[in-house]
């Protein structure tokens, strides 16, 4: 006898005590994923969490509705879950952050707080989360953009490309690397680094498509007074 698994399913993250701190709707994998998680959902989940699938369904759609009902339910007796939205969205589209949000998120992936704070990846788990990216772990598996998003994506380019970044945007990047904000504030690149750093960029060398496209790109461009580097010289002896 044949059983057909139903594919949709609705599911809760709980933490070590059997608190509910998360609702979520999905297929395959998604419930023990930890990629396209929330800031919030990393600080608490860091400490450990159990995942248990609450039921399954024929459709998204009854699945997204099974959603809304019981984060409406742990809401109501108290849990503090940290989904964004009341459910049923299946991710963050058309969400707009208020800067408070904004600004919580920020707080709660900084320093001490962010789970990989003073930590590296080893080989071994780069290759489970490479693993777990690529194939049906991947969430573009199997699709592919529509003709009208690729003339979206184009158009975006298109216009990026020709008008550039405006100062406002600039000014905006800055803020955002500067001081505290830069991953390497407060640190140094050790000698062997920035040796290995010197021998990339020796070995760097542009293809002659793409030395072409460069050479197109900068037509026209009104360039500023070139500055000749100055030559320095060495107090030491040779």
């Amino acid at each position: 006898m044949c059983i057909i698994m139903k594919k949709y399913y609705v599911y809760i993250h709980t933490k070590l005590n059997g608190e509910v701190f998360y609702v979520g709707k999905g297929c395959g994998r998604r419930a023990y994923t930890t990629h396209h998680r929330n800031n919030w959902w990393h600080y608490i989940a860091k400490s450990g969490y159990n995942t248990i699938i609450t039921d399954y369904y024929d459709t998204s759609e009854e699945a997204s509705n099974a959603e809304i009902e019981l984060i409406a339910v742990y809401r109501s007796l108290g849990c503090e879950l940290v989904n964004q939205t009341d459910g049923g969205d299946g991710g963050s589209t058309g969400r707009v952050w208020q800067e408070s949000t904004r600004k919580k998120l920020r707080e709660c992936g900084k320093g001490e707080k962010n789970g990989m704070f003073g930590k590296h990846h080893t080989d071994d788990a780069r290759k489970i989360i490479s693993d777990s990216n690529t194939g049906e772990g991947n969430g573009f598996y199997g699709k592919s953009h529509s003709d009208v998003t690729r003339a979206k994506m184009k158009a975006a380019w298109e216009k990026r490309r020709l008008v550039g970044i405006s100062d406002e945007t600039r000014a905006k990047l800055r803020e955002a690397n500067r001081g505290e904000n830069n991953p390497n504030f407060g640190k140094e690149h050790s000698e062997i680094t920035k040796e290995k750093m010197r021998i990339k960029a020796s070995l760097r060398t542009h293809t002659e498509e793409t030395k072409n496209k460069i050479t197109a790109s900068q037509e026209g461009i009104k360039r500023g007074p070139y500055k000749k580097r100055k030559l320095r010289i060495s107090s030491e002896p040779s």
